[in-house]
């Protein structure tokens, strides 16, 4: 009896625990970048340089659009003006390119601020 009333409460926490992981994962570090109105980027945290496979100081500096593939740069250009002239948060799917050339899709979401656009990024599953 006491065997099974230290399943129980063990079985209990580690249902807990799952629980409380699962209700912390949308707080997950985003990639996240920082660019000014004509998409130059500013600053870019830890997951968003993972993502692209470079530095911070390697990025900033450099137009957003050189690590967006060619057939999806009108969508981000787009995308940046609409930010900028609605001042509304806007999303747009498209692909990064990595360092080594691989492709994520991901989207992208745009945050009008006092400094640029704050891009948020999502990766997503290809169809």
């Amino acid at each position: 009896m006491e065997n099974l009333s230290a399943a129980v409460r063990t079985g209990g926490r580690a249902r807990s625990t799952n629980s409380r992981l699962r209700s912390t994962a949308h707080v997950r570090p985003r990639p996240r970048l920082l660019t000014d109105a004509r998409g130059v980027m500013l600053s870019a945290n830890l997951d968003a340089c993972f993502m692209i496979d470079l530095s911070e100081h390697s990025l900033c500096g450099k137009r957003l659009g050189l690590f967006v593939a060619r057939e999806d740069r009108s969508r981000l250009e787009e995308a940046l003006h609409r930010v900028l002239s609605s001042g509304v948060r806007t999303a747009t799917n498209l692909r990064i390119r990595t360092r080594t050339g691989r492709f994520q899709h991901v989207q992208m979401q745009g945050n009008p601020t006092n400094d640029g656009v704050v891009w948020l990024v999502w990766p997503l599953i290809p169809d």
